[in-house]
């Protein structure tokens, strides 16, 4: 029926909580869930979590202390040593340290650096480029800034002190002014996905170049970078509001909102109630040739899911809103 509302699965809090400490490795013995879950992305039943799962199932380990990162993955993964995780950050380079979520350093899985960097570019620089607006360093100065960082790298680690010695001999009077304040110089660089930290030289921190770390990374587009960004939280964090990956992530709640409608929490009211109406202004112009794009198959709104999968298999659908013709191949 045209308007009726599917009833929206219902959980309790004691579940919620139950499916969070098992994502998180915090449920059953040893840190890690006895739950059967058979998930992608959880090991084997039995298999015991390594430190790369523990990260990547938690979507990310806050790192603004490393000591307070590594006590993190061994509350998961009681085994851990301390080598282990600076054996996998500096060794086998399986995962990372950067700036994410929030712009708090974390630590990631290295082959997901790409996704966490586009998904949060565009909000990182704009909390960026307002700092530097303050001290008059325009765009163009950031950008001679980094390159300069990043020409400056070589195989090996450099700390912050040699890169911003280096940066400051071609950088203008206003960015060497922020580079003199600036908690952070080489943070624009970190932001691009351009370099990463790499391991301490005593107590100062080093970075790397990512294309000799790590390899050339692929190039992916914000929106598909941020519906995978939400697709990790939702693995770890779910059930969840568009408001609460906002807060997670840093993302505006209105940028938030715009990933939601691309696929996610469509049983939100904020979203759901949307749906018909806009596939209605979207029909006439389909149909009078002002939109032109090969529909592969139709759809009625009751059959969202294989709608998805035959999106998924190559192919644009199109959806009945009204549910009075059913037309489907591929």
């Amino acid at each position: 029926m045209l308007g009726a509302r599917k009833p929206e699965t219902s959980v309790t809090a004691a579940q919620a909580a139950a499916f969070r400490l098992e994502r998180h490795h915090l449920a059953g013995s040893g840190g890690y869930g006895s739950s059967k879950t058979g998930s992608r992305a959880f090991p084997s039943p039995g298999e015991a979590p390594t430190v790369l799962s523990v990260v990547r199932d938690t979507a990310g380990i806050q790192a603004q202390v490393q000591s307070a990162a590594e006590l993190a993955i061994w509350t998961r993964r009681r085994q851990t040593t301390r080598d282990d995780v600076r054996r996998a950050l500096w060794n086998t380079r399986e995962i990372v340290k950067t700036s994410a979520m929030r712009l708090t350093l974390h630590l990631i899985p290295a082959r997901d650096l790409a996704f966490y960097i586009a998904a949060l570019k565009p909000m990182a620089i704009g909390t960026l480029r307002r700092w530097q607006a303050r001290i008059g360093a325009t765009p163009s100065h950031v950008r001679a800034m980094v390159e300069a960082v990043v020409d400056s790298l070589g195989d090996e680690p450099e700390t912050q002190q040699q890169l911003v010695a280096r940066a400051k001999k071609s950088a203008g009077k206003a960015m060497r002014s922020w580079l003199d304040h600036a908690w952070s110089a080489v943070r624009p660089a970190v932001i691009e996905g351009l370099i990463v930290y790499g391991p301490p030289r005593g107590a100062e921190a080093t970075f790397v170049r990512v294309d000799r770390w790590l390899g050339k990374q692929p190039t992916l587009g914000v929106d598909e970078a941020r519906v995978e960004l939400l697709r990790r939280f939702l693995s770890a964090f779910g059930p969840a509001t568009p408001h609460d990956f906002a807060k997670w992530s840093g993302i505006r709640t209105s940028e938030a909102k715009r990933v939601v409608v691309k696929g996610f929490f469509l049983n939100h009211p904020d979203v759901e109630l949307k749906i018909p109406g806009a596939l209605r202004e979207t029909a006439p112009l389909v149909a009078s040739g002002a939109i032109r794009v090969p529909i592969a198959a139709t759809y009625p709104l009751t059959a969202f899911r294989e709608a998805v999968a035959h999106v998924q298999r190559g192919g644009k659908v199109m959806f009945d809103v009204d549910g009075a013709s059913e037309s489907r191949s591929g």
